[in-house]
C-alpha cells in the first residue's frame, strides 16, 4: 500500500488520560494505512499555555468538590469557548504547529487549534459537553446520537458532527472469550478498580474503606478465586499506598512493573510515569492473555465503551450520591452496568457466587447497537475523505 501524502499529530492537553486514550484508540487505525502519527509534546507549548493547562488539570481533579465545580463548569461552557484562558492554549499550540499542513486531532476542546490542515475533535462521552461544540474544526467526532444531539443543542451545525462510535482499543476486544469463562466460574475472577486523572477523596475512600477489605476478605478466606489489579493513573505516591494495605493484609502484592509469574500473585497495583504509559499499562491488564480483567469497577467515562469488549462494570461512585455522571447514568438505565449505589456490596455479591448479574450485562451489551466499539476506524475513514477532496 503506498504511503498517503499526509500525516496526523495529536494533541492531548495532558489533563487526566480519558481523552488521551481516545486518541491513542484512533492512531492504530492510521498505522494501518500507511500514515505517520505523532503527538504533541505539552512542554513545546508556551510557558503561559502550560501554566493554564495546569490550572485545567487542577480544576479537573478537584471537579467533584463543592468549592471547585462552579469553576471547573465556568471552564467548561459553550460561551467559553473564545475565552482568553482557552485561547492562551489554542494559540500556542497552533504557534507550534504552524508549519504542518495534514490533519490535526484534539482529543480535547481545550487544545482544538486551526492549522493549515483539517481539524478533529474527538468526543469519548455519551454526552457532548458544551464546549465540545468547536465550531472552527471540520468535524467533531462523537460516540452516540445523545452526543450528537447534544451538540446540535449547543449550535454546531450538523455536517461538523460525525457519530462514529465509542474509541476502543481493539486489544480490549480480543479477550472476550476468557472474560466469560472468569464470569461463568471455570476461572480465576480478576476484578480492576481502575481510577482516572480526576481522583476525589469519596472515590479513594470507598475502595480503601469499604471495597478492598471486603474484597481481600474472599482472598483471605478462600471463599472465591479473586485476584486484583489496581490502576492509580500516574499517581505513584497513591500507587504505592495501596502496595502497601496489601502487603500489610499478607497478601501476594505486586506493582505493574515487579517480574512476577502471572500466577504468583493476588493484588497488582498499576500506574506509568506519564498519561500515555499509564493509559499502555492499563489497557495491557485489561487484554492481558493470560489473565484479563473480567469485571471492571470503574469512574466510567473513557472506559464505557470497553462495555463493547464483554467487559461489565461497577461504578466507583460513592453511595447516597445525589448526582451522577452522563456517562454512568446512561449504562446504567440500559442495563450496561451496576447501580453504583450496589458497587459498595460489590464483594457480597461476587462471595455469593452472583456473577449472573453481570454475565446479564454483557448480554445487554452485546444486544445494544450503540455500543459500536469502531470509532477509531471511522473517525480515519472520515479524515480520508476530508484529504481525498
Amino acid at each position: 500500500m503506498p504511503s498517503p501524502e499526509y500525516s496526523v499529530f495529536f494533541v492531548d492537553p495532558n489533563i487526566g488520560g480519558g481523552h488521551m486514550t481516545a486518541g491513542m484508540a484512533v492512531e492504530p487505525d492510521f498505522t494501518k494505512i500507511g500514515v505517520g502519527t505523532r503527538w504533541l509534546n505539552p512542554n513545546s507549548l508556551s510557558r503561559r499555555a502550560r501554566l493554564t493547562l495546569g490550572t485545567f488539570r487542577f480544576a479537573y481533579e478537584k471537579g467533584s468538590q463543592p468549592i471547585v465545580r462552579p469553576t471547573y463548569e465556568e471552564v467548561r461552557g459553550s460561551k467559553n469557548q473564545d475565552s482568553f484562558l482557552v485561547k492562551t492554549v489554542r494559540d500556542s499550540v497552533g504557534h507550534t504547529l504552524r508549519n504542518h499542513e495534514g490533519p490535526v486531532i484534539a482529543t480535547h476542546s481545550f487544545v482544538a487549534a486551526r492549522t493549515e490542515g483539517p481539524l478533529v475533535v474527538l468526543v469519548p462521552d455519551v454526552e457532548a459537553p458544551p464546549d465540545a461544540a468547536v465550531k472552527h474544526a471540520d468535524f467533531v467526532a462523537v460516540t452516540t446520537d445523545i452526543a450528537k444531539r447534544k451538540l446540535l443543542f449547543h449550535g454546531l451545525p450538523e455536517n461538523q458532527i460525525r457519530q462514529v462510535g465509542f474509541f476502543v482499543d481493539e486489544r480490549i476486544l480480543t479477550a472476550k472469550e476468557m472474560r466469560m469463562e472468569q464470569l461463568i466460574g471455570n476461572e480465576r475472577l480478576h476484578v480492576g478498580i481502575f481510577f482516572s486523572g480526576a481522583l476525589p477523596g469519596d472515590h479513594i475512600d470507598l475502595a480503601k474503606k469499604k471495597l478492598l477489605p471486603e474484597l481481600f476478605s474472599l482472598i483471605q478466606d478462600k471463599k472465591m478465586a479473586v485476584r486484583i489489579s489496581i490502576y492509580t493513573f500516574t499517581n505513584n505516591r497513591l500507587a504505592n499506598e495501596f502496595i502497601k494495605i496489601g502487603r500489610q493484609k499478607r497478601l501476594k502484592t505486586v506493582a505493574h512493573y515487579d517480574d512476577a509469574p502471572d500466577s504468583d500473585w493476588d493484588v497488582r497495583v498499576i500506574w506509568g510515569n506519564n498519561p500515555r504509559e499509564a493509559i499502555e499499562n492499563s489497557i495491557a491488564a485489561v487484554s492481558d492473555p493470560n489473565n484479563p480483567v473480567g469485571l471492571l469497577v470503574t469512574m466510567a467515562n473513557e472506559r464505557i465503551g470497553w462495555l463493547a469488549g464483554d467487559l461489565p462494570q461497577a461504578f466507583l461512585w460513592p453511595v447516597n450520591e445525589d448526582t451522577s455522571g452522563r456517562n454512568t447514568r446512561w449504562a446504567v438505565t440500559k442495563g450496561l452496568a451496576l447501580d453504583p449505589n450496589k458497587t459498595p456490596y460489590l464483594a457480597t455479591y461476587i462471595g455469593e457466587g452472583k456473577n449472573i448479574i453481570f454475565r446479564e450485562q454483557v448480554k445487554k451489551a452485546r444486544d445494544n447497537e450503540a455500543l459500536d466499539p469502531n470509532g477509531g476506524r471511522n473517525t480515519v475513514i472520515e479524515i480520508e475523505k476530508l484529504m481525498a477532496a
